[in-house]
């Protein structure tokens, strides 16, 4: 069912096949620009202070973030409201999974691909960022003034977690693993 207040978005969304795309979000700005210079405000759209003779440009959140829930997440989390077009393509992907029954995952409407553990979104940010405690002792080691791995691995666990009992080796392994999948 297509609505007229987001066509462009709209269409955009069917062929990345999520509204959480930077793209999609660019169109609802534009949308959301034109009701606001023609007088019409509507919901969150109405939030947005547009002067006149603003042009459509990429929003400065753009650049930070991956996509329009990144970017929502991030806002959210720091107490800041996020622009409107983030918000609608996030309230877009929410409805699309609500709406689905169970028959669709989060990472399909979130992010238009089938579920894959090891593919899925979340896994990848999160071995990418400081969560992950292999991406913390990436980054670690290299301060370290330690020299093999292994004394690097033992002083990294006991002073950055406290953990004095875990089998170096086995933590090594995990990763030996996760550093191998990282550049794939």
């Amino acid at each position: 069912m297509s609505s007229m207040r987001f066509e462009k978005a709209e269409k955009l969304a069917e062929n990345y096949k999520t509204w959480n795309h930077t793209e999609v979000a660019l169109a609802v700005k534009e949308s959301l620009a034109l009701e606001i210079n023609n007088g019409v405000i509507f919901g969150v759209g109405g939030l947005r202070k547009v002067t006149k003779g603003e042009g459509v440009v990429p929003p400065e959140w753009e650049q930070r973030f991956d996509s329009p829930l990144e970017c929502f997440h991030a806002f959210v989390s720091m107490d800041l409201e996020p622009p409107a077009e983030v918000m609608i393509c996030a309230s877009k992907c929410i409805g699309f999974y609500l709406q689905s029954g169970g028959n669709q995952s989060l990472d399909e409407a979130f992010f238009g691909r089938t579920h894959s553990f090891r593919n899925s979104y979340a896994k990848t940010k999160f071995d990418q960022n400081l969560g992950s405690k292999y991406a913390l002792f990436d980054r670690w080691q290299n301060f370290s003034s330690k020299e093999t791995l292994s004394k690097k691995a033992e002083q990294f666990l006991s002073e950055v977690f406290n953990d004095y009992e875990i089998d170096i080796e086995s933590f090594l392994k995990g990763y030996r693993r996760w550093n191998a999948n990282k550049n794939r």
